[in-house]
C-alpha cells in the first residue's frame, strides 16, 4: 500500500483496494435511523456479525482470531501505532470506522492501552475513540482492541454536559456523574490517561474525544453483557456506541418495534445503578 500522510488518506486508499469493505461503507449511507426520545436507532443488517458473535468461542479459542495479522483478509492493511495497529473496520457503524488491535494476542483489557489513546489523537484529533470491555459488547474479547471513528454522531456527545454533578478531582481532572440520561454515566474531563484510571475496572464501555482541546471521557460501568430480551429474539447487544445512544439493530423488526421505553430499559438493565456508580466515584482518592 502506498505511503499515506493522514488517517483519512489511509481510509480512502484502503477502500479503493478493498471492494467488499467499500461496498459496506457505501451501504452505510442508506441505513435507516429513527429517533426514540434521547436515543437513536440504526438498522444495520451487516452488524449481525458483531451483535450475534459467540464470545464463548472467542474465549475458548475455537475460532480463528480475525484481529491477528495472520488471519486478516489479504486486502486489509494497517497503520503501525507501535504496540497496536489501526485497521479499517469492514463492518462499519460510523462513516469512518477503525479497529485498533494490539499486535500481541492478549485478552481484552483497557490497561493494555497505555499511551495508545494519546497516540491516536496525535494522528487525528477529530476522532472519537471507544472501548468495549470483554463482557460489554466486545465481539473479540480474546484480542485486546480499541475502536475509533467519526465523532459527533452519538446522542450522548450532545447531551452529556447538560446536567453533570461534578463530585471529585483526580490528578487535575474533574470526575462527575452525568444525570438526565438513560443510564448512569461517569464523566472525566481533563488530562489523566483514561486507560490507567484505577477506579473503572474492565467491565466498562468508554467513549472519549477532544472537545475544544480538552479530553472528555464517558465511562459506562456495566452489570451484565446482554439484556434478557436478547435471548427472546430482540438482538440488541450493547457496546459503547449503543450505550452512547446509537442503538444498533441488525433485525428490521427490532428497528420498527423498539420504542423509547424499551431501549431505555435495555441500557438500564445492562448498567450499574446510580447508587453503585456514585460509590465508584466516591472511592476515588
Amino acid at each position: 500500500m502506498e505511503r499515506t500522510n493522514t488517517i483519512k488518506d489511509f481510509f480512502d486508499q484502503q477502500l479503493r483496494l478493498w471492494p467488499e469493505a467499500r461496498a459496506r461503507y457505501e451501504a452505510l449511507k442508506n441505513v435507516k435511523t429513527r429517533q426514540v426520545g434521547q436515543l437513536l436507532l440504526q438498522h444495520n443488517p451487516a452488524r449481525i456479525v458483531s451483535t450475534g458473535a459467540d464470545i464463548k468461542k472467542a474465549v475458548s479459542g475455537k475460532r480463528p482470531c480475525f484481529l491477528c495479522s495472520s488471519n486478516r483478509p489479504k486486502e486489509q492493511f494497517a497503520v503501525d501505532l507501535g504496540c497496536a495497529e489501526i485497521l479499517v473496520n469492514p463492518y462499519p457503524i460510523l462513516h469512518q470506522h477503525y479497529t485498533i488491535p494490539l499486535k500481541q494476542h492478549k485478552p481484552q483489557e483497557i490497561s493494555l492501552f497505555e499511551e495508545c489513546i494519546s497516540a491516536i489523537f496525535d494522528l487525528d484529533s477529530s476522532l472519537m475513540i471507544f472501548y468495549n470491555g470483554p463482557h460489554c459488547g466486545a465481539s473479540a474479547p480474546d484480542h485486546a482492541h480499541l475502536q475509533a471513528g467519526t465523532s459527533g454522531l452519538l446522542p450522548i456527545q450532545r447531551l452529556w454536559n447538560n446536567d453533570v454533578e461534578w463530585l471529585k478531582e483526580y490528578n487535575g481532572a474533574q470526575v462527575g456523574l452525568v444525570k438526565a440520561y438513560a443510564c448512569p454515566v461517569i464523566a472525566v474531563k481533563g488530562k489523566p490517561r483514561i486507560e490507567t484510571l484505577p477506579f473503572i475496572g474492565n467491565d466498562v464501555n468508554i467513549i472519549t474525544w477532544l472537545e475544544q482541546g480538552e479530553q472528555i471521557a464517558l465511562l459506562f460501568p456495566r452489570s451484565k453483557h446482554r439484556p434478557a430480551c436478547y435471548d427472546h429474539g430482540t438482538l440488541v447487544s450493547p457496546g459503547a456506541l449503543d450505550m452512547g445512544g446509537l442503538i444498533i439493530t441488525p433485525q428490521e423488526k427490532d428497528f420498527n418495534e423498539l420504542d423509547e421505553k424499551a431501549v431505555t430499559d435495555i441500557l438500564k438493565e445492562v448498567s450499574m445503578t446510580e447508587t453503585e456508580v456514585r460509590n465508584i466515584i466516591n472511592k476515588i482518592r
